[in-house]
């Protein structure tokens, strides 16, 4: 596959931003175990884990690791469009309240302002409502100065039917990334770039922490010397 000139540049500034990706992760990882269990449903682990302490830290260590991504990883992926875009079209991050991404058509006529989002099932009615206003609110202030400005609420994966919302474009996975690229094939190379980040050093991260909240869990009488989880204990420790 022939890659465009500007992708090799994008591509070091993606793996800049990746490494970070896992630095956070690895952070989020080195907080004192008491902090993560407090922050997961006892119940459900209750129900999945029975009353085995290395299960029942696992279970916790990946679902609080899962969740840290989900957050983390939207911010990450929004910078990686608009590094991409910045690289394809002179694209930049918009200072306008409630925008991501602006850039300008080839001929200059035209300002496209997006507001990029991971996935189609995004927020609720009222979240959806807001970035409506923040689309109108947006073109109200850039029209003092640019006659044509375009509304674009972008999605980085999936597929829909919806084109169109009445006060702004959708778009909708593929065409999102060949929407801010000019490139058929960008969401291909960023996935296979993405790829190369798989784990990235995070296996010892996570097991050091598995570890860590087994130590601490029988440091507080919650798991017995069988490695076996004490409920009562446990329940005392977390409620």
């Amino acid at each position: 596959m022939q890659t465009p000139e500007w992708w090799s540049q994008a591509e070091k500034e993606i793996n800049l931003l990746m490494e970070g990706f896992t630095d956070k992760l690895r952070d989020k990882l080195a907080v004192e175990p008491g902090k993560i269990i407090g922050r997961k449903n006892p119940f459900l682990f209750r129900v999945r884990s029975g009353s085995n302490a290395e299960a029942l830290s696992r279970m916790v260590i990946d679902a609080y690791l899962s969740s840290s991504e989900e957050t983390i990883f939207g911010n990450i992926i929004e910078d990686i469009a608009i590094c991409i875009c910045s690289k394809a079209k002179g694209g930049w991050k918009s200072s306008t309240q409630g925008i991501d991404l602006e850039y300008r058509s080839e001929d200059g006529s035209q300002r496209t302002i997006m507001q990029i989002k991971s996935g189609p099932n995004w927020g609720n009615a009222s979240q959806h409502k807001k970035l409506t206003d923040n689309f109108n609110n947006a073109k109200r202030v850039l029209r003092t100065s640019i006659s044509n400005v375009r509304c674009v609420e972008g999605i980085c994966y999936g597929k829909s039917k919806i084109r169109d919302k009445g006060s702004h474009e959708v778009l909708v996975g593929k065409e999102f990334w060949k929407e801010i690229s000019d490139w058929t094939e960008t969401h291909k190379v960023v996935l296979t770039l993405l790829g190369h980040h798989a784990e990235n050093g995070l296996s010892s991260a996570k097991s050091k922490a598995k570890n860590n909240l087994v130590v601490y869990l029988m440091e507080n009488r919650a798991v017995t010397r069988y490695n076996t989880v004490d409920w009562d204990e446990l329940s005392e420790l977390l409620f």
